[in-house]
This record gives structure tokens, C-alpha cells and sequence, in this order.
């Protein structure tokens, strides 16, 4: 209690002498180097190290050449010519920096004080920011200050005499924000590097080379120009001539870390303090999140007339986004910013309205008028002058409408017919001839031939009208038994123009509609369901069943995609012209529409319109081979086919028998099969099996829990589709079958063991003494004996994913085997580099879950390799809890948490990808740090999703959640797993404890209440100080 509380009283004083009382350095005779000194806070610098008379010199860098010889002229002027030096330097360019320091030493004896300023800002979020833009950002905030500093340090070191670097970061560098990631992110680098290179000073004892690195919050510069002030009397939007007095007053006191303002610092302290997510919420409701929604656009108009001849301004938007309606997010006001921006400047080069004393004055009032009108009706109408006048829309802000192909059949979901009579005025004529022929049943080039509108257009219109009155399925079917008004709704829209009279009751017709529903598969045709199920179609019109099916979700439809099986020599890609001449001539449609030709499906992107007169065949025809071949790829399905080619299904399938080798696949099986088995730059085949090795070392029913590890994760790569035959299951010991098992044939992995996960389908391949140091290296190596069958081989290759997961006793740099011998981390490194040069992996993923499991892999060289621990070295790992009826810990919490991220995620649609997974581990959850080596894994861990190792290539089941939540209760107390610093001794203790109750271990808080309540003054007290200074 006395140590904690006396060492935060001790800072506290300590920092109020080093703030008030240091003594500080001396300028005579320094030079100073600024990058981005022309303006801003680098100029306002300049300007305060040249009042200072002793100075020397101070040499400014720029990219910005007119701003620079300005800044020449003026300071020149002001101080000497003799005392400023201005240069165009592009500092993200080594060479050029290297180059230019020559030049200043050729001149200047040296560079003692060193001011990295340049920086520069997006101001977008992530995805609307270009990856140029990130790159120059990190080149110009960050990577720069690499290269200035090495250019000049070697200097200050020589010389020894008093220098200084200073960095400018940024409040962004400690506590991010949203709309400025990659700004954030390169100012954290500052930060780091700051950081980095004042212990690397200390470290070789140059005290006379001085850091000191500044934080700022926003500043009212071009470079954050619009910014408003978020808690004005709290956290104020700073003033840049006093931010530019206070790094002057930083430099000479030798301050490591300046943050401005002070208070800022509360908001540092809250992030250590509280939880991450009441930490956000504060920053959220404070507006820091949220203060990037005032940007700007800026405009420049050259002209002679102007001051410095040209005229800069800005024209800001401030968006309250707590007060937006939800239709009007801040993306609706982007455009509004734009075109009256790009309105100023016209009005400007027209007539000079802002350059006018007379005309600028009413820009007040026009601004005023906009705020308020669009706020309140969302649109504007305002008189400029005689010759002009504005006029501002707010429009709704709708996501991108999906695409409309051609072969789309779009299906009404209200009376589209009334909604044009009730507002005539909004609908177009393109939307008026195709509305009436919008019925459910025609595709989208049907209507186009219909209505005589151009396909494009067709596609546009829907575009529309999905944007207005998108459906989106529900699964509504457990809704049908509890909802009166849905069976009506459905019995009404299914059964429609039959005489009511001589209906069965609605219950009986309910009752045939989910009979037929109930009947449906893959391949089943419409005219097959009223041949099948003619009894109970009495009623029951087909069309209606399938299309109320698709709208409330019961019901999909799986589309054909034909493809060659084996690989022809390549034809050419018919042209329109010839497509159209394959086709008969007599395909007119009734209305006697002209059609259109190529669409944006089609192979051939050329487009022409066939003025013929066609319709769809209504004669059998055959597609010539050299037609059809460009749709067989497996990227076309049958009915876009159909479509593009004027065909009927029975033709298309009549064609298609002049191919020998054709088969058909669907959407999703396409999808598997482009992700496994696309090919790289390099011509090879990315991805074709999955093999994974699960390894138990532990013997004795005291190690009950590790045999629930490894049969865990046996069932989460199974469930995810990898096979058995692919699945190499090493166990050292069969609890299973141990006298002491209460629960004869079957191991549990929680306490309500509700799930045998040594069921029947388990498949042991290495078991009791088979599993031997000797015996794993030759299952990862492949050098097996002749006799040794292929099922307990692991049978992988240069495609191949490997997953090797290890659970058992270890130490540092040791892994126990039974209790007889151990690999060391020195026999893995070089078993998996036998591997790689065997050709035996693509990528290799190691799972260790043991005591110290980051020590075994320290040795690892061989690339693409990943690993991953539950422990660093000196770390044991945990246990999550125990059985009282088995009477020992039943897994550990690794395997545990493991499980339960695996639970809880959709592997079916969007799989995690591995650093997810990873960020779901704490050492609050696991009692120990978990890890991660990366460095020799090639591709960024953000972007290999799970299934890349744990799934299956080929086949996805998704079989029955064998983990659910409610079967796995959480526990408070914790059991340790045994360390393995001295395996011997603790051994014989786990021998001694062998017995049908197992010991819960529990451990003593290492902070007292009291510490704490001292710890909350002491902090209290400090936050005072802070904010009274």
C-alpha cells in the first residue's frame, strides 16, 4: 500500500518541478532545421526561434515552391537574409533528404535542432480514402521522420553538442478517431518512433541529444480547416500561435511529451482506466468521434487581381448528425457542399461576386437561408441576382440498387398500377409502359420487347423501383400456425379467382399448400409440381405458390450454371450480328416489338440493336456448337442462356448434347471451386486439401482435460468438412476406457455433459504407446516404413493447408510426451522444415495449448508458417473448471474459449478471418497472455479467414452444433494446469492427488481494498491538478 501510493505522489511532484523549474536550454549559436515550415504551425516556429536573437539560422524545407519564396520575402525581410534559408524538399524522397543535407553541411558547420512538421491529412474514412492517399500519408507523417533523422543524428552525435529533435504528432496519434484511420495510424508511428529513438538515446548515454514529442489537438490551420470546437471551454480547437510558443517553450525545457491542451490528458487517463467500451462511448458523447463531419471544400481562383493573385476559400458544412432525420445521414450532404461550392466559384469567374464588397455582403444572409431551409424542408429556392438563382435538394440517401440482368423475372409486391393513377406527375414514361407488364411471370427482356422501351432503360426503371420498395424476406414459417391474418394473406394471394363458395375450410386448404411446400427439392419444374400433385392443386394456383414461397423466404431457387468437363481447343465469340443470323427469322413477338441485342451478361460486350422484328422462337431450334460454346463456361446460368439466345429450356438442353463433356453446377459449389481452385500469378493452383494432425501426449486420468482438448478440436474441423481420411487423431491415453471413468466409453468437455465427444464416428489412428516422439516426426516428415498404411499418413502436398494442433505438458522450449521422453522447440523447427522442403505444405498453422507454448516457437525459420499459443514463456496455462462426478478439470480454457468462438460464428456465409479469432483470447479469459508469431507468415492474418485451415476445399456439411452456448456453463473458479518448470516434483504431487474429488485452487488478490481506495485518491487528486493547471 505504502509502495503504490508513495510512487504516484512521487510523479506528481517530480512533474511539477520538471514543468515549473528545469532550467532551460540555451539557443545561441543553434541552427534550426523545419520540414513544412512555408505555413502554418512550422512558420509560426520559424518565426518565434528567429525573435530569438542568439539563434543563427533557421532552414525552412517545402514542397509548396510559391508558398516558400513567399516565406522567403516575408522573413527575409523581417529578420535577414542572412538568417533564413528556404528549399523545396521532397522528404518522402530518401535521396533528395540525403542530398540536401550535403548541401547544409557544405554551408552550416551542423543542424542542432531538428523540427519534423510536415504532415498532411485525408480526412475520409478508410474505404473512401484511395491506397495513394494512405501511402503518402504514411510517407509524408511517419516514414520521413526515418529518414531526416538519420540523416542529421550521425552529426549531432559527432559534434556533442546540445541538439534537440522535435516531433510533431498529434492528439490523433494517442486516441483515435473516426475519418482520420490512417491519419491516427501514422501519427501513432510518430509517436512510437519518438519513443523509440529517445530510449535508443538513452541507451548509448547521448545525453546531450534531447526528444521531445508534441500532441496537439486540432489546430485552426489549412490543414484542418472547418474543424469545430467539441466542449469549446474543455477541448477548444487551439489557437496556432500559441501551440507554436508552447513547442518553442517544450524545445528549451527538454520536455519528453507535450500534450495539448492539458485536459486532453483525462481523456488519455480514461482510456487506461475504463473499460474499452464505456471509454468509446465517453469519446462519442464528448463529439471527438465525430467532430470530422465539418470538412471542407476548398476552391482557388487565380487571377491578378486578387491578393498574393489568387483567391482561396472555403465553404464548410456542419452536420449535427444527432439531429439528422434518418433518411439524410451526412453522406446526402456531400453533394450539396459540392455544387454550391463549385456555384460560388462560378458566380465568381462570371461576375466576381465575392470578390464585390457589394455582392459578398449578401452571402451571409444566402448561407443563413440554406441552413434553415434544408434543415426544415429539406430543399432550397433562393434569388441570387437578376441574372441568377439557386436551387438546393436534399435527397434521400439510398444504397446502390443491385443489378438487373436481362434473364430477371421481377415480381410485384403492391398494385403498382393504382400508385401510377394516384401520382402521375412523378412517374416518367419509361416507368408507365413497362409497369403494366410487370406481372411475375415475364423476364426483364420480355417486358423490354413488350413495352417497346430499350433493355437498358428496363434495367434502370427496376433499378428504381427496387431502391422504393425493396422486399426483404422473412422467415416467416412458424409465424403461419400462430397468425390468423398471414393464413388469410396467403390463402388469398395462393388461391386467387375461385369461387369461395365451393372451397374446402381454409385450414384444409393451409394444409395443401405446406404438403406441396414440404415437397419441394433441387430440379423440381413447375410443370412437375401439377403433374405430381394435380390432388391437391385443386385450388391452389402454381404460379402464385411458388412466387408467395420466394417473397416470404420459404422457398429458393437454384439456378444451373453448364461447363465444360474437359477442355476444347477455343473458338471464337460470336459478334451480334452472327448471333442473330443463327436464329430464325420468324421469331416475331405478338405485339410485333422490335428487341434489343447484346446485354452487359452477355460474352460478347459489344452492343447493337436489331431493328428486325423478332420474337421469342416459338419453332425448336438448335444453337449451333460454336454459339453456345462461349456460354458454357459455368458462369452462365440456364436461364440468363435462355435469355441471351432466344431459346427455351428443352432447346438449350437439346444443344447442348453436341458437347460430350458437359456438366452443370450450382452458385455455390461455383463459388468453392473458384476460391480453391483459382490459380496464382504463377500459373500454380492456390488451395486444394485441408490435413490436420491433432496430438495428445498426456497420460493418467488426471490429464482428463487434455483428451478433451484434442477431441474438441477433432470435432470443430470435422463439422467444418474436413473428412476423416484427411484427419490424423494421435491420443496418448484412452480415458474412455479407464476404471476410474464413471461414464464407461465416453469423455465430456463440460459439466453437464450433455454430448459424447468420443462418439461412435471418432476415428483414433495413434493411440496409448504409438504416440512417440519418433511417431510424430515421422507423420510430419512423411518417412514412414513401407509397412504403415496410407490412413495413418499424412498424405499432403505443395497445395496442401496443415493444421497441427498440440495439447499435453510443457516447459520452456519442451513439450512432454507420456512420461517417458520430450521434443524440443529445436526438433519442431526442423521437422517442419523438413516439411517445406519436402513439398509437404502451402501454409502450416500450429496450435500449442500447454504451459509456456510461446517458447516452442522461437526456433521456427521456415516460411508461410503460423503460430499459435495459450501461453508466453514462464506462463502456465489454466484449466476452466472441473466435474465433480468425473472429479477432475475437464478442458482447458484455450480449448474452451476456443469452442465458444466457434459456436457463436456463421462459417456458411462470411467466415472469420484468423486474427479475429485470435483478438477473442484475453488473458482475462485464459489467466495467461496468448500469442501469436506472424513474422513468418507471408499473407496479412486480417485476411485469411479460418476455413483456410480448419474447413474443408472441396465440400462444406454444416453438421449439428455439437457446442452450443447453454452447454457450456461458465464457472468462477479455475483449476491450473500443471507447470512444467520442475515436471518431476509436481508429478509426484499429481500422483498423490489421484483421487475421485479434484482440487479447486484458488489465489489470493495481490491489490488490497485499501490500496485501492488510496490508489482512487491519489488519482482524484491528480485529475484536480490537471485540470486547475
Amino acid at each position: 500500500m505504502f509502495t503504490i501510493s508513495t510512487i504516484i505522489f512521487l510523479t506528481i511532484v517530480y512533474n511539477i518541478y520538471w514543468h515549473y523549474y528545469r532550467k532551460e536550454l540555451s539557443l545561441k549559436g543553434k541552427t534550426a532545421l523545419i520540414t513544412g515550415g512555408s505555413r502554418g504551425i512550422g512558420r509560426l516556429c520559424a518565426e518565434k526561434l528567429l525573435e530569438n536573437e542568439q539563434v543563427k539560422c533557421v532552414i525552412i524545407w517545402d514542397v509548396d515552391e510559391k508558398s516558400l519564396a513567399e516565406c522567403q520575402q516575408t522573413l527575409s525581410d523581417k529578420y535577414g537574409k542572412d538568417r533564413i534559408v528556404t528549399r523545396q524538399v521532397d522528404i518522402t524522397n530518401r535521396e533528395k533528404v540525403y542530398e540536401e543535407r550535403d548541401l547544409i553541411f557544405q554551408n552550416h558547420a551542423s543542424v542542432d535542432i531538428l523540427l519534423n512538421n510536415a504532415g498532411i491529412v485525408n480526412g475520409k474514412k478508410l474505404l473512401d480514402t484511395p491506397d495513394d492517399a494512405i501511402e503518402r500519408v504514411f510517407k509524408v507523417n511517419t516514414v520521413s521522420h526515418c529518414y531526416t533523422v538519420k540523416a542529421f543524428l550521425p552529426k549531432m552525435i559527432e559534434t556533442k553538442r546540445e541538439s534537440h529533435i522535435v516531433t510533431i504528432a498529434s492528439a490523433a496519434g494517442i486516441c483515435a478517431t473516426s475519418g482520420l484511420s490512417d491519419y491516427s495510424a501514422s501519427k501513432f508511428g510518430a509517436f512510437g518512433f519518438n519513443e523509440a529513438l529517445r530510449m535508443e538515446l538513452k541507451y548509448q548515454k547521448l545525453d546531450h541529444i534531447h526528444t521531445t514529442c508534441v500532441c496537439p489537438f486540432y489546430i485552426k490551420t489549412d490543414l484542418f480547416a472547418g474543424i469545430k470546437d467539441v466542449i469549446p471551454y474543455v477541448f477548444p480547437v487551439l489557437d496556432p500561435n500559441w501551440v507554436a510558443q508552447r513547442i518553442i517553450k517544450a524545445l528549451k525545457k527538454n520536455e519528453e511529451v507535450v500534450i495539448l491542451p492539458e485536459t486532453l490528458r483525462l481523456v488519455f487517463l480514461f482510456r487506461f482506466l475504463l473499460p474499452v467500451s464505456i471509454c468509446d462511448k465517453l469519446i462519442q458523447l464528448m463529439g471527438i468521434s465525430s467532430s470530422m463531419e465539418t470538412f471542407t471544400v476548398p476552391q482557388c481562383i487565380e487571377g491578378s487581381k486578387y491578393e498574393r493573385n489568387a483567391l482561396l476559400f472555403n465553404l464548410v458544412f456542419v452536420v449535427d448528425i444527432t439531429k439528422l432525420k434518418p433518411h439524410y445521414p451526412p453522406e446526402a450532404f456531400k453533394p450539396i457542399a459540392s455544387k454550391l461550392s463549385y456555384y460560388l466559384r462560378n458566380l465568381e469567374l462570371e461576375s466576381e461576386y465575392l470578390f464585390k464588397q457589394e455582392s459578398k455582403q449578401n452571402l451571409q444572409y444566402i448561407l443563413e437561408k440554406i441552413y434553415v431551409d434544408l434543415s426544415t424542408k429539406q430543399e432550397c429556392s433562393i434569388y441570387i441576382d437578376s441574372a441568377h438563382s439557386l436551387h438546393l435538394k436534399l435527397i434521400p440517401y439510398l444504397q446502390k440498387p443491385p443489378i438487373v440482368h436481362a434473364h430477371d423475372v421481377p415480381i410485384p409486391i403492391r398494385n403498382l398500377h393504382a400508385l401510377i393513377f394516384q401520382q402521375k406527375d412523378v412517374w416518367d414514361i419509361t416507368f408507365s409502359q413497362i409497369i403494366p407488364h410487370i406481372d411475375g411471370v415475364s423476364f426483364v427482356k420480355q417486358i423490354a420487347i413488350q413495352s417497346n422501351v430499350h433493355v437498358e432503360f428496363v434495367k434502370k426503371s427496376l433499378q428504381h423501383l427496387f431502391n422504393m420498395y425493396a422486399l426483404k424476406n422473412k422467415k416467416v414459417v412458424m409465424q403461419l400456425f400462430s397468425r390468423r391474418d398471414l393464413e388469410e394473406e396467403m390463402i388469398h394471394y395462393i388461391c386467387p379467382g375461385i369461387d369461395k363458395g365451393n372451397m374446402p375450410d381454409s385450414s384444409q386448404i393451409l394444409h395443401h399448400i405446406l404438403q406441396i411446400y414440404c415437397k419441394f427439392k433441387p430440379g423440381l419444374r413447375l410443370q412437375e409440381i401439377v403433374e405430381k400433385h394435380h390432388h391437391l392443386c385443386q385450388y391452389i394456383n402454381p404460379k402464385c405458390l411458388i412466387t408467395y414461397g420466394l417473397l416470404k423466404g420459404f422457398i429458393k431457387r437454384v439456378h444451373e450454371y453448364p461447363f465444360l468437363l474437359k477442355d476444347e481447343p477455343p473458338t471464337f465469340v460470336p459478334s451480334n450480328d452472327e448471333l442473330t443470323s443463327s436464329q430464325s427469322s420468324e421469331n416475331l413477338d405478338q405485339s410485333g416489338s422490335p428487341m434489343s441485342g447484346s446485354f452487359e451478361s452477355s460474352p460478347s460486350k459489344t452492343f447493337t440493336v436489331i431493328t428486325k422484328q423478332k420474337k421469342l422462337n416459338p419453332n425448336f431450334h438448335i444453337v449451333n456448337r460454336e454459339t453456345l460454346r462461349p456460354y458454357i463456361t459455368g458462369k452462365y446460368c440456364i436461364d440468363e442462356i435462355c435469355c441471351e439466345l432466344e431459346i427455351t429450356r428443352t432447346e438449350l438442353m437439346k444443344s447442348l448434347e453436341q458437347f460430350e463433356n458437359t456438366d452443370f453446377s450450382n452458385p455455390k459449389l461455383q463459388q468453392v471451386l473458384e476460391k480453391f481452385f483459382s490459380k496464382s500469378s504463377d500459373g500454380n493452383v492456390k488451395h486444394s486439401n485441408n490435413w490436420v494432425v491433432l496430438l495428445n501426449t498426456s497420460r493418467f486420468w488426471f490429464n482428463y482435460r487434455h483428451i478433451a482438448n484434442t477431441l474438441s478440436f477433432y470435432h470443430i474441423v470435422k463439422n467444418l468438412g474436413i473428412p476423416d481420411s484427411q484427419i490424423l487423431l494421435m491420443l496418448a491415453d484412452d480415458v474412455a476406457c479407464n476404471p476410474r471413468n464413471r461414464y464407461p466409453g465416453e469423455v465430456f468437455n463440460n459439466r453437464n455433459r450433455q454430448k459424447n465427444i468420443y462418439g461412435e464416428n471418432v476415428e483414433v489412428d495413434y493411440r496409448g504407446y504409438e504416440v512417440t516422439v519418433e511417431q510424430f516426426l515421422r507423420v510430419l516428415t512423411g518417412r514412414h516404413h513401407d509397412s504403415v498404411p496410407r490412413s495413418k499418413r499424412l498424405m499432403s502436398d505443395e497445395h496442401s493447408n496443415v493444421l497441427i494442433f498440440m495439447t499435453g505438458h510443457g516447459g520452456d522450449e519442451f513439450f512432454k510426451f507420456q512420461d517417458q521422453e520430450e521434443i524440443n522447440s529445436a526438433d519442431i523447427a526442423d521437422a517442419v522444415q523438413q516439411m517445406a522442403e519436402r513439398k509437404r505444405f502451402k501454409e502450416l498453422l500450429m496450435i500449442v495449448d500447454t504451459c509456456q507454448a510461446g517458447s516452442l516457437f522461437d526456433k521456427l525459420y521456415t516460411p508461410n508458417v503460423l503460430a499459435v499459443g495459450s501461453s508466453l514463456r514462464g506462463q502456465n496455462s489454466y484449466s476452466h473448471h472441473s466435474d465433480p462426478d468425473i472429479g477432475v478439470a475437464v478442458i482447458d480454457r484455450f480449448t474452451y474459449y476456443t469452442l465458444e468462438f466457434f459456436e457463436n460464428r456463421n462459417f456458411r456465409q462470411n467466415p472469420p478471418s484468423i486474427e479475429k479469432w485470435f483478438r477473442t483470447y484475453t488473458s482475462e479469459n485464459l489467466i495467461s497472455t496468448p500469442n501469436m508469431r506472424r513474422d513468418l507468415f507471408e499473407r496479412n492474418t486480417n485476411s485469411v479467414p479460418l476455413t483456410d485451415f480448419f474447413g474443408s476445399d472441396i465440400k462444406i456439411e454444416f453438421q449439428e452444433d455439437l457446442f452450443k452456448r447453454e452447454n457450456m456453463t461458465r464457472f468462477n473458479k479455475y483449476t491450473p494446469k500443471h507447470s512444467n518448470n520442475d515436471y518431476n516434483q509436481q508429478f509426484s504431487n499429481e500422483k498423490l492427488t489421484e483421487n475421485e474429488n479434484a482440487v479447486e485452487i484458488t489465489f489470493q488478490k495481490s491489490v488490497s481494498f485499501l490500496d485501492i481506495k488510496v490508489i482512487s485518491i491519489v488519482a482524484i487528486g491528480l485529475l484536480i491538478f490537471l485540470i486547475f493547471k
